[in-house]
């Protein structure tokens, strides 16, 4: 082998390694977190599996005789109604989370038509719990709701206004 086919064979070599060291870094890294946490979100979690715990407590004090059938049941609907009231919080959040995702792609795909781009299509979703459907679909499959007509549509803006039109 001459110097000028060693020189090439290590360069290439060279180059198979850095390409397949920089394609497999994202694995040697891990995931990265898409965004922080919310800190009421873990708040209202800690807050969740404390009353989860509280449950379990009360329930074993009861099966070894240490609370009434009285005390254990008023103790019971307490923790129950904070559990509740910790649960629909956390709904909140979560509603809150999916209408400021909505807004950021709907604020997203404003820039993307203004700039003269297409944007992506939607898949069709319902308007009270904002869940994806199947295009037709004439009631939401999660919550029960009726769709209105042009989010039964398969999504398509021109399919939704066409559908008067076919009889």
């Amino acid at each position: 082998m001459t110097a000028p086919d060693a020189l090439l064979v290590a360069v290439a070599a060279l180059v198979t390694a850095l390409v397949t060291a920089w394609v497999t870094l994202p694995l040697w890294r891990g995931p990265e977190p898409l965004s922080p946490p919310d800190p009421a979100a873990l708040e209202l979690l800690a807050r969740r599996q404390a009353l989860l715990a509280m449950l379990r407590d009360l329930d074993a004090e009861r099966a070894l005789g240490r609370l009434d059938a009285t005390e254990h049941g008023l103790l019971r609907e307490e923790v129950v109604a904070h559990g509740a009231a910790v649960l629909q919080a956390i709904d909140r959040l979560a509603e809150a989370a999916r209408s400021a995702s909505a807004l950021r792609l709907a604020r997203v795909e404003a820039d993307v038509h203004a700039a003269g781009g297409t944007g992506i299509t939607q898949a069709p979703s319902c308007a009270a719990c904002g869940r994806v459907v199947e295009g037709g679909a004439l009631f939401c499959g999660w919550c029960g709701r009726p769709l209105e007509s042009g989010v039964a549509a398969a999504g398509d803006p021109a399919h939704a206004s066409d559908r008067g039109h076919d009889g």
